[in-house]
């Protein structure tokens, strides 16, 4: 038999028209986006590159520039130094010869600590560690060198970026401009010189060529904060006096010198050539994680030089790459390099400051510079989405149109053979006789498929058939299995509610118990009756009336009493248990009528909790419980008395077990009654086990039960009755051991 390629005629055209006409449009239109996306692509590439090699020469310009102009500001104040150099020189060689700008009124005196310190505020302050002895020699030191005090003020008046002036002596001399009030309380007893960086690394040792030096940053014993410091030696011939400063601090370097606006919103910052940061603005700050250091909270003197912390070096930041790539940068000299910080890529450059060594850094995120070509890019992406839109509507028009062309000229051309097929769909009754064969087309062969799948169609549909029967059994089956477990329910309620009044009944038999006990002393009674009689006679006075006065009021005022109203209450539970079997089996009972209602009557809710409390009296006592009382008097209701009863008596059952299982030394159960709005809450507290977080959620469901022997249906049966008659139950318990809280809430109802 030969193969043929089936289809109907309208696919047929269809699929040809659609070929010759759609696909080579689409094909050329497709290849044109793509070229368009791609030269947009390479442009956008090749303008990042170029805007990269235009930034990275601006970059070099701008850094060569704001060094310069970094470098022309501390050699101002390196000249400034040298200038004190050589004036602070001159003044010892030949002190009498310079004048007293401040007067000659100038008091001094010693402090509490033993430090000698200027009093009178004028000029610059003075201090002298108490590890001198201050002499007339040291008094009159201190007394001349307030010459120093003009060059020191005019100094610091005259350039912005300097913040104090200072000589500091070999014999802890210390003369600062501008004046510190309290001096003495501020350096403390001593300053011990040779220990700061500010004094040592302007000695023979550490600067030979007695040129400037600029420290690093330092925490200013003078209360200033962190700062830099430029340092002059001041030699009397070989002689080294002592060390004249220029203060600048770290937040006079970021205002004034770094505060700069670079473009593509650069930031600066310097670093030594360690790799310690000097000073840095804000935005470096958030850039590298770091706060920097400009004012401190000074609770004791400065006694030793305190240098930032290591945090502060950019070669050891917490960023192993970013340290890897900067250090490679200073070691290999490297003037403009591209780092990645947090995912983000940056360009940094550096250019030494000649006038201290320090390395003036500028960097910039890549994301900034590129924004203008990004903006760009997503311009052009945007309009080439737009095109693919406009496209594809152009398609599904198109489309659209040809679909239509091609079912109407399939319809022309198909409809005599549709007509023959409808024809022969009405011959012949014996339809599974026919073996209708392929023809090729696809409307006579769906005949084909009509007739030979008769047979099958109608096997299948009395297959269905007879599986819907089925499942209509099952679903009997499962109402009448749903309809017994409801019966096993109910009858378990009621069972467990006999089970209660049965407890009570316990209880009163235990009562009667301890009662009749007592008549197992009544033959000794009567014998000391007539032993008292016999010797009454030989004393001559009968007093055996008075004796048997004295059993009669045991016996008939005490003891009958109390078996007549255990009796009476044993009479009471019985009748609770026929009311509940009564209930039970009416419910069951099929009539028009609502059995519900018959149980529905006032009540007093106080008294109903009295009667249950004496009902469980004898197991209190067994289990030396506590029963404290908080009931309202008088607490009227009107609901399922029996129903409401024999579930509060199961939460009581429940709390003297949990009490039981305690550990406490004091058992107690609290019962509290109220009036709220058309009802009446109870509350049961108890100081037992408690219950566990992961129980909470299952303490109402039916089955579910903690103890050993329990059965799961009391509290169930207790929720469903209020959920019923517009009651509620609600407990809470902090944990195990931390006692149990139930809150019951009755209402007057109707029978639902």
């Amino acid at each position: 038999m030969v193969n043929m390629k089936k289809g109907s005629l309208h696919s047929i055209i269809y699929n040809n028209y659609l070929g010759a006409s759609l696909i080579p449009i689409f094909v050329i239109e497709l290849a044109l986006i793509i070229l368009y996306f791609s030269i947009n692509f390479f442009i956008s590439e090749k303008n990042m590159e170029t805007m990269l090699n235009e930034a990275s020469q601006n970059i070099k310009e701008i850094s060569t520039r704001e060094t310069t102009n970094i470098n022309n500001q501390l050699r101002e104040i390196s000249r400034s130094a040298h200038f004190l150099q050589n004036e602070h020189q001159l003044f010892f060689t030949n002190p009498e010869a310079f004048g007293m700008p401040n007067g000659k009124d100038i008091e001094f005196e010693f402090s509490d600590n033993g430090a000698y310190y200027k009093k009178t505020q004028v000029g610059a302050s003075l201090y002298y560690g108490n590890t001198v002895v201050i002499g007339d020699k040291e008094k009159e030191k201190a007394y001349r060198s307030e010459a120093m005090d003009t060059s020191l003020k005019e100094i610091v008046e005259n350039n912005p970026n300097i913040v104090s002036t200072y000589f500091n002596s070999h014999d802890v001399m210390n003369r600062l401009y501008p004046f510190i009030e309290n001096v003495a309380y501020q350096y403390g007893p001593t300053i011990p010189m040779e220990d700061y960086n500010f004094y040592y690394e302007a000695d023979a040792e550490h600067n030979p060529e007695r040129d400037h030096k600029w420290t690093s940053a330092y925490l200013d014993p003078a209360g200033q904060g962190w700062l830099i410091s430029c340092i002059v030696p001041i030699y009397n011939g070989d002689f080294l006096e002592g060390v004249t400063g220029l203060d600048v601090t770290i937040d006079k370097f970021v205002s004034n010198i770094l505060n700069l606006k670079l473009p593509w919103n650069g930031s600066a910052f310097l670093i030594s050539e360690n790799g310690m940061i000097l000073a840095m603005p804000e935005k470096v700050e958030k850039l590298f994680g770091l706060k920097e250091l400009k004012e401190y909270e000074y609770e004791k003197a400065i006694t030793t030089t305190v240098e930032k912390p290591e945090d502060y070096n950019i070669l050891k930041n917490k960023n192993k790459n970013v340290a890897k790539e900067l250090k490679n940068m200073l070691d290999q000299h490297i003037s403009l390099n591209e780092i990645e910080i947090d995912g983000k890529k940056y360009l940094i450059s550096q250019e030494t400051i000649q006038e201290t060594g320090w390395k003036f850094m500028m960097i910039i995120e890549e994301e900034t510079l590129f924004e203008p070509i990004y903006h760009l890019k997503d311009l052009s992406d945007k309009i080439g989405y737009l095109a693919i839109g406009l496209m594809f509507v152009f398609y599904i028009t198109f489309f659209v149109f040809l679909l239509k062309k091609s079912k109407s000229l399939a319809k022309r051309i198909a409809s005599p053979i549709e007509t023959l097929s409808r024809v022969t769909d009405s011959l012949g009754r014996n339809l599974d006789s026919l073996n209708l064969r392929d023809v090729g087309i696809l409307e006579l062969d769906k005949l084909n498929k009509n007739f030979n799948s008769m047979g099958s169609e109608l096997e299948t549909r009395t297959k269905e058939l007879i599986d819907s029967q089925i499942r209509e059994k099952m679903k009997e089956k499962e109402a009448e299995y749903a309809y017994s477990i409801g019966l096993f329910e109910s009858a378990s309620s009621y069972l467990h509610n006999i089970g209660n009044s049965l407890a009570g009944i316990n209880g009163k038999i235990l009562n009667m118990k301890k009662s009749l006990s007592t008549t197992s002393n009544y033959p000794r009674v009567f014998e000391a009756i007539e032993t008292a009689h016999k010797n009454s006679i030989a004393g001559g006075e009968d007093r055996t009336l008075q004796n048997i006065s004295k059993f009669k009021t045991i016996l008939i005022d005490k003891l009958v009493p109390k078996l007549e109203e255990n009796l009476d209450d044993i009479s009471k539970a019985q009748d609770q248990i026929v009311l509940t079997i009564k209930h039970q089996q009416e419910q069951f009972t099929k009539s028009n009528g609502d059995n519900t209602k018959k149980y529905i009557m006032e009540f007093r809710v106080d008294e109903l909790l009295r009667n249950i409390i004496k009902d469980f009296e004898p197991s209190f006592k067994k289990h030396d419980i506590e029963v404290i009382e908080d009931i309202s008097a008088y607490l009227l209701i009107s609901n399922q008395r029996h129903q409401f009863a024999h579930g509060i008596a199961n939460v009581v059952k429940n709390a003297i077990e949990a009490v039981e299982m305690s550990v406490n030394d004091k058992n107690e159960i609290r019962f509290k009654a109220e009036k709220i709005a058309d009802g009446v809450l109870v509350s049961i507290s108890d100081n037992g086990i408690g219950v566990k977080s992961e129980n909470k959620g299952n303490m109402f469901k039916s089955g579910f039960t903690t103890k050993d022997n329990g059965h799961g249906i009391g509290l169930h049966s207790f929720v469903n009755f209020l959920n019923a008659n517009d009651g509620r139950i609600e407990f809470e318990s902090a944990g195990i051991q931390q006692g149990t809280t139930f809150y019951i809430t009755i209402k007057n109802t109707k029978a639902k």
